[in-house]
């Protein structure tokens, strides 16, 4: 019973670090996504430690999309390498965290203008997207990847890029 409550806490604690990250109050969302997470460290021993390992994931995202709008570059780095050391094997959870993860990582690899690294990250990402589903997602990846080809003067293949995500994008509307 206590674990259910502490589990919705932490939930409504998650939303909120959400809401605040949505507003562009990253330095308020990344203190939120930083409560959960000590918060859990001291309960990894409780019964259902499934539902207590998804907030941990999801408190991971959070902090690497926050840190990532502050620039802060090598924690995002530390954080990936976190999230990745405890993610199960491939289930349909750490392949989405894995798809969103990798995601963030392109970005900072754009950001850092290692471009050969951004692009895997994103082609790793689509790898991990369960891509008949409708999903915004994909249409990211698909634009990171065309900006990358863009910045390496590689035109034909950011064309290609460009038009595969409009066409994802238009499929998306017509579901």
């Amino acid at each position: 019973m206590a674990d259910n409550l502490l589990h919705e806490e932490l939930i409504k604690k998650l939303d909120e670090g959400d809401k605040f990250y949505d507003n562009g109050s990253y330095d308020h969302a990344i203190k939120n996504y930083d409560d959960v997470g000590e918060c859990i460290k001291g309960r990894l021993e409780v019964r259902n430690i499934d539902k207590f390992m998804t907030l941990t994931y999801r408190s991971l995202i959070g902090l690497m999309k926050s840190k990532f709008q502050l620039h802060k570059l090598h924690e995002v780095i530390n954080l990936f390498k976190d999230l990745r050391d405890i993610l199960p094997p491939n289930t349909n959870l750490s392949r989405s965290l894995r798809a969103e993860s990798s995601y963030i990582m392109g970005n900072v690899f754009l950001k850092k203008e290692q471009h050969n690294e951004a692009i895997r990250e994103f082609k790793d990402a689509i790898e991990h997207l369960d891509c008949d589903q409708p999903h915004n997602l994909l249409t990211l990846l698909k634009n990171g990847i065309a900006n990358v080809y863009t910045l390496q003067f590689k035109y034909e293949d950011a064309l290609f890029a460009y038009l595969e995500s409009l066409n994802q994008q238009i499929g998306n509307m017509q579901k």
